[in-house]
């Protein structure tokens, strides 16, 4: 009586347990393989930096020294920026990593851009900008590798 009673229970509560979908599971990171192939591929912008910089220079009449410096900037914010942004990873998650990415670059290019259009003279504006599309760019690549990797390991 007991046991099978026993034995029942446990063939039941183990025949309900969920087994994850393997459909779902593919998707997600079929999903996570196209977003970070996305996020790599935008924060390449870094290096198209030489296409447009001679157009800003002449814009806002700038000096070859000042296009380099912002330049240096892009570099600096993506690669001095890799350990706190391998903490926001760790921290955070891709998911929020990949979105602060997106919003960090966005808001930099969107003041680079308003400064183009007004003409602002005030260099520490592009200064910040261009470091925070460096560091928005080095969070995308980190929350692309992460989650890439991750999902690829060999089990």
């Amino acid at each position: 009586g007991r046991a099978n009673s026993t034995l029942v229970e446990s063939l039941i509560s183990n025949t309900s347990v969920e087994r994850p979908n393997k459909t779902k599971t593919q998707r997600n990171v079929v999903i996570a393989l196209a977003v970070s192939l996305i996020s790599g591929l935008v924060s390449g912008t870094l290096y198209g930096f030489g296409r447009y910089s001679r157009d800003l220079k002449d814009t806002l009449m700038l000096t070859q020294y000042q296009i380099e410096r912002f330049g240096i900037l892009l570099d600096t914010g993506n690669y001095i920026g890799h350990p706190i942004t391998g903490l926001v990873y760790d921290r955070l998650g891709p998911r929020i990593s990949c979105l602060s990415a997106a919003v960090i670059v966005f808001c930099a290019y969107g003041m680079i851009q308003l400064g183009v259009i007004r003409h602002i003279t005030a260099h520490w504006i592009f200064d910040t900008s261009f470091f925070f599309v460096g560091l928005g760019s080095g969070l995308g690549y980190i929350a692309a590798l992460g989650s890439t990797t991750k999902n690829f390991q060999s089990s």
